[in-house]
C-alpha cells in the first residue's frame, strides 16, 4: 500500500503509552488502513517516541492541541504490531482561524486565580484532563479530581465520631478531597503513637451510618483495628488546599 496523506483536522486525543504516542483526530479517517490496524484502533494513530523523528512528531502533537492548530498526517501505511495501531510517518500543521483562542479552558489552582496550563483533552488512561504547564515543557501533564464525601470505611473513638478520623491505610491511595472536612486528606506517616487506631487499646470504635449517624461498632475496641491510621489535612501538590478550577 502506498503512503497517504489525511486531510488536515483537530486532534481530539492524546497519550503516551511507554514508548508510544497514542492519537486521534477530530474526523474520521476515508482511507484504506493497513490490514492489521484492529477494529477498535482504526481511528488511531502510533508515534515511536524512541525515535528522533518521533520525539519531533510529538512535539508537533502537543503545539497542535495547546494552540488548537489542525493536523496533516502522513501514514506509514504499516502497524505497530504490538498495538495494532497505524503508524504516522510524519504530520505538519496549520492555523485554524476559526478557533477563538481568547476562551481557551484553562486549568487554575484552588483559589481560581492561577493559572497552572492550558487544558488540551481528556484521557481515558489517566481518568483526568490532559494540560500543558505554562512552565514551556513540550510534555503534557494530567491532573484528575478525587472527590467523597467521606473515607471509606472511616471510624473514632469518639461517642459523637468527632475528632481524629481513622481510614484503613493504603499505601498507594490516591490523594482524595473530602467533602464532610472540606479539605484533602491523607494518612499520618505511622510513627507518633496515636497515628494508629491499634494505639488507643480498649477505647471503643464509632462510625458513621449513611454519614449522617454515628454508632458504635458492637464488639469491637481499637486495638483490633492494625490497619487503620489517623488521616490528617494537607495540600494538593498542584492544586492546593482546594480541588484545581477549570474554567
Amino acid at each position: 500500500m502506498s503512503a497517504s496523506t489525511i486531510a488536515a483536522s483537530s486532534i481530539s486525543h492524546l497519550e503516551v503509552a511507554g514508548k508510544t504516542a497514542i492519537f486521534t483526530l477530530s474526523n474520521p479517517k476515508t482511507h484504506q488502513v493497513p490490514n492489521c490496524v484492529s477494529a477498535a484502533n482504526h481511528e488511531k494513530w502510533a508515534v515511536n517516541l524512541s525515535s528522533l523523528q518521533g520525539q519531533a512528531t510529538y512535539s508537533l502533537l502537543v503545539t497542535a492541541l495547546s494552540k488548537g492548530q489542525f493536523v496533516t498526517v502522513n501514514s506509514a501505511s504499516y502497524c505497530d504490531t504490538d498495538l495494532a495501531i497505524e503508524v504516522a510517518d510524519g504530520v505538519s500543521l496549520t492555523a485554524n482561524t476559526d478557533r477563538d483562542v481568547t476562551h481557551a479552558v484553562a486549568l487554575y489552582k484552588g483559589g481560581g486565580t492561577t493559572k497552572i496550563g492550558k487544558v488540551i483533552g481528556w484521557s481515558d488512561k489517566h481518568h483526568g484532563y490532559v494540560y500543558t504547564p505554562l512552565t514551556g515543557s513540550i510534555n503534557p501533564d494530567s491532573y484528575w479530581h478525587y472527590s467523597k464525601r467521606f473515607p471509606n470505611n472511616t471510624v473514632f473513638i469518639t461517642p459523637d465520631c468527632s475528632g481524629d478520623m481513622y481510614g484503613w491505610y493504603y499505601e498507594n491511595n490516591p490523594l482524595h478531597f473530602y467533602e464532610a472536612v472540606n479539605s484533602y486528606l491523607t494518612y499520618a506517616d505511622g510513627t507518633q503513637h496515636g497515628d494508629k487506631l491499634s494505639d488507643h487499646g480498649e477505647s471503643r470504635v464509632y462510625e458513621m451510618v449513611d454519614d449522617t449517624t454515628c454508632q458504635v461498632r458492637t464488639g469491637n475496641v481499637a486495638q483490633g483495628y492494625s490497619h487503620h491510621r489517623k488521616m490528617i489535612k494537607t495540600t494538593h501538590p498542584l492544586c492546593g488546599e482546594k480541588p484545581c478550577v477549570i474554567k
